[in-house]
């Protein structure tokens, strides 16, 4: 369920502001997902030129919408994305881990890994 972890306070306000610091987290292992998604993907006779470009722009928009992406973020983000092998499967769940537990007081940052 959205609301295991979450502190019993359940007011409105209490409430946003951990599931907004939960999403934050995992913002940056969702980047990966979308970031691999659209460069997977390909122009073909199958489909529209116009369609193709909306797909990979409304991705790209979603990939932006998660957080603000700075320079070290991003650093993440590839770094991350490089360790997608199976040989790497701890590396890669220590640094989702990491990256999911950060916070604004304690960020995770591309000298982590």
């Amino acid at each position: 369920s959205e609301y295991e972890g979450l502190d019993e306070d359940k007011t409105a306000a209490n409430l946003f502001v951990q599931i907004k610091a939960r999403a934050e987290g995992e913002g940056p292992v969702r980047m990966v997902a979308l970031i691999q998604e659209v460069l997977r993907i390909q122009c073909s006779p199958d489909e529209s030129l116009t369609v193709t470009a909306k797909r990979i722009c409304d991705i790209i928009s979603r990939i932006f919408a998660i957080k603000a992406l700075d320079e070290d973020l991003f650093k993440c983000v590839v770094l991350l994305n490089s360790l997608n092998n199976p040989l790497y499967a701890a590396v890669q769940t220590q640094v989702s881990r990491g990256l999911a537990d950060a916070t604004a007081e304690n960020p995770y940052k591309s000298d982590n890994i």
